[in-house]
């Protein structure tokens, strides 16, 4: 059981993942994990809209996206944006090992990845999530279950959350408070719609972030957003008249 009359300092009444995961890290458990990722790289336009870019979007920026001409060079990151994104990675993955160390993360099912098509989990390891009429894609970073054990458990019974994990500089976490969604959405309106999008293509109702802050004292944040009928049917038409504009069909 986590230790929370020692951490109860780092996370705020109804944190769920940031007090188990400081008492993880913090413990004598063993912790052994492999990292495998690859370099990042720029991806291309390819038609379909993604929970990271596109649900904040106007109608007529989604329509530029479907329709501007394919660049000859994709814009570099250049090393700082690189590195950005490859720590990233290998943290989230961390994080990922953590959470299935701790029996909270949902594991993948054998099959095929709704979202890039590899058989799972040997080629995926993430939820994929996919919808043919609105052409929007993405993989979430974990699905979490709270509540029965393993044994018996099920979907019903479990209190399950979609979950996302984020790194940003230290510095600009700042004085952030902990479970404050208006707080979150005003602070970071991209992330806001990101998992609202995830939520719209999988039918989650709730939804955790949690920022990592790099650099001592290391800070981390947590907020629980919840699903909004109307921003999912504002994506959800948006993303149709779009289409219908740039002539595209499911």
């Amino acid at each position: 059981m986590p230790r929370f009359e020692t951490i109860a300092k780092f996370a705020a009444p109804g944190c769920l993942v940031k007090p188990l995961l400081v008492d993880f890290l913090t413990s004598q458990e063993a912790f052994r994990l492999t990292i495998r990722t690859g370099k990042p790289l720029e991806r291309a336009p390819d038609g379909w809209f993604h929970p990271s870019a596109h649900p904040g979007m106007t109608e007529d920026q989604l329509l530029g996206y479907l329709t501007m001409p394919p660049r000859e060079k994709l814009e570099d990151f250049g090393y700082i944006g690189r590195m950005s994104v490859l720590f990233g990675t290998i943290w989230g993955e961390v994080v990922r090992q953590a959470l299935i160390q701790l029996r909270l993360m949902v594991p993948v099912r054998d099959g095929t990845c709704l979202a890039c098509g590899y058989p799972q989990p040997r080629h995926c390891r993430e939820h994929g999530a996919r919808s043919d009429l609105t052409r929007s894609t993405g993989h979430l970073d974990g699905i979490l279950r709270f509540g029965p054990p393993d044994d018996g458990w099920s979907y019903l019974s479990a209190d399950i959350w979609g979950f996302e994990c984020k790194t940003i500089k230290n510095f600009r976490l700042g004085d952030a408070p902990d479970m404050d969604e208006a707080y979150f959405r005003e602070r970071w309106p991209d992330y806001w719609w990101q998992v609202q999008e995830y939520m719209r293509l999988t039918g989650l109702g709730k939804y955790i972030v949690l920022f990592f802050g790099i650099g001592n004292p290391w800070d981390l944040r947590e907020y629980h957003v919840y699903a909004d009928p109307v921003a999912a049917y504002s994506i959800e038409r948006k993303y149709l008249g779009a289409l219908r504009r740039a002539g595209i069909t499911s």
